[in-house]
């Protein structure tokens, strides 16, 4: 019973010391932001579409 309480408490700290060692040595600066792209304005873009297709639909329904 103590060899798994000492096995399980040097795990755990071991866990521990990895966690602050990779938490302390990341570089957040190699990151680069991405570039602000413009916004699509889609009213502009209907409002100014010409010659799109059409599309017809034949009623094919009787009614008595």
């Amino acid at each position: 019973m103590r060899n798994t309480k000492w096995f399980a408490t040097a795990a755990a700290g071991a866990l521990i010391l990895t966690a602050v060692v990779v938490w302390t040595t990341t570089n957040t600066e190699a990151f680069v932001p991405a570039p602000k792209v413009s916004q699509i304005d889609t009213f502009q873009m209907t409002t100014s579409a010409k010659e799109l297709p059409t599309q017809t639909f034949e009623d094919r329904t009787f009614v008595f």
